[in-house]
């Protein structure tokens, strides 16, 4: 593990020009999704609570939990 203060972290990555690591992830849609996940799956637990916020997310996009799930996803890991 490395260790390095709060400030040492800012001032390493304030420096650095990301723009070379953002081109290499191509923007999906929501259908490219569905294509690329149609024969896979993943099942997940989740808790109550976060499955009551992922159907308000999912009413709030007039989405259905599954698209919703995986557009949240794409999200998180930048790919959309």
């Amino acid at each position: 593990m490395i260790n390095m203060t709060a400030k040492e972290f800012d001032e390493k990555f304030e420096y650095t020009d990301i723009n070379d690591l953002m081109d290499e992830y191509e923007e999906i849609t929501l259908d490219d999704l569905k294509k690329d996940l149609k024969n896979n799956t993943l099942n997940i637990s989740l808790s109550q609570r976060l499955l009551k916020k992922l159907q308000e997310k999912a009413n709030e996009l007039n989405l259905t939990i599954t698209d919703t799930a995986k557009v949240l996803l794409a999200k998180q890991l930048g790919v959309l």
